[in-house]
C-alpha cells in the first residue's frame, strides 16, 4: 500500500545518537507517536488473529511519520518472506531473548521491540539490539534495568524532553511500560492489550494544553497526578484495550 502523506523515517529522527532531529520531537509529540504505533500493532494482531503472524520487524525505521506526527507501520509479516537462516539476522524480532534461543516468533516478540521503541525514543539513545552482533548503539534492555533499579530514571530520559518538571512523572510511568516490555521471560511481559490500555491512560498534552499548563502557578500539580501511583497499577493490571478500531486502522498496514 502506498501513501504519499507518509515519509519514510529514519533512526535519527527518533535516536539523538543518530542526528539532531530528534530534538524536534517534544514529549507531547512522542507520546502521541508511541500511543499510534501500539495502537496500530494491536490492530494487526487483533485483525490478523486468525493467521497468528507477528510483525517481526518492529523498529523505528518501519515506521513512517505523516507531517502531523501520525504513525504507520511498515514490514508486517516478513518473516515469512525471508529464509529463516536468515531472518534471524534480518528481523528485529529475533532479538527477544525467547526468538533468539528457539528461532521461533511470537506476539510477545513483537511487544518486546514496542518496548525496545519506546526506551528508544524516550532516552534518545540509539539501540543496539538493532544492530547485529550488538556491535554499536546502547543496550537499552540492560541500561535501563540498572538506573531503574537506582532509582535513576529520570537520568535516562532524553534532555530535550525534560524541559519541564510537569511531565516527567508520565515519563517515568512511559518508561516502566517499555521496560516491562522487554522483560527477558516472555511470561513477564505486559500483554499488548495492557500495554496499549496503559499507555492511552497517559495524558501527555497537545501544545494548546502545554501553554495553558505553562500559564499557571507554579504550585499547579504535575499533569500526571491526574494517575495515582495506585490507579495506575490497577491500569496495568487490567486487560484491554480502550481504543476504537478506526484509529487502529489508521496506524496500521498490512
Amino acid at each position: 500500500m502506498a501513501n504519499t502523506n507518509f515519509t519514510n523515517n529514519d533512526d535519527s529522527y527518533l535516536s539523538g545518537d543518530q542526528g539532531k532531529r530528534h530534538a524536534e520531537l517534544k514529549w507531547h509529540t512522542r507520546l502521541k507517536i508511541i500511543k499510534g504505533i501500539a495502537q496500530g500493532l494491536a490492530y494487526l494482531h487483533t485483525e490478523l488473529a486468525n493467521l497468528n503472524l507477528p510483525h517481526g520487524n518492529l523498529k523505528s525505521s518501519n515506521v513512517l511519520l505523516n507531517p502531523n506526527f501520525q504513525p504507520l507501520l511498515v514490514d508486517f509479516g516478513m518473516s515469512h518472506m525471508i529464509n529463516t537462516n536468515q531472518a534471524a539476522n534480518a528481523l528485529t524480532a529475533y532479538k527477544a531473548p525467547e526468538a533468539a534461543k528457539t528461532q521461533q516468533l511470537s506476539h510477545k516478540s513483537d511487544v518486546y521491540c514496542l518496548g525496545i521503541i519506546i526506551l528508544e525514543v524516550l532516552t534518545g539513545k540509539y539501540p543496539s539490539q538493532y544492530v547485529n552482533n550488538n556491535q554499536g548503539g546502547t543496550d537499552l534492555v540492560q541500561w535501563i534495568k540498572s538506573a531503574m533499579y537506582e532509582q535513576r530514571e529520570v537520568e535516562l530520559l532524553d534532555p530535550d524532553i525534560t524541559g519541564s518538571s510537569k511531565y516527567i512523572g508520565e515519563m517515568k510511568k512511559l518508561l516502566q511500560i517499555g521496560a516491562n516490555c522487554t522483560e527477558s521471560d516472555p511470561e513477564a511481559r505486559l500483554g499488548l492489550p495492557e500495554v496499549v490500555n496503559s499507555i492511552e491512560n497517559i495524558q501527555g498534552g497537545d501544545e494548546k494544553t502545554i501553554a495553558m499548563f505553562s500559564s499557571f502557578e507554579d504550585g499547579y500539580d504535575d499533569a500526571a497526578s491526574t494517575i495515582t501511583d495506585s490507579s495506575y497499577v490497577s491500569m496495568v493490571g487490567e486487560s484491554r484495550v480502550n481504543n476504537s478500531e478506526q484509529v487502529q486502522r489508521n496506524n496500521a498496514v498490512t
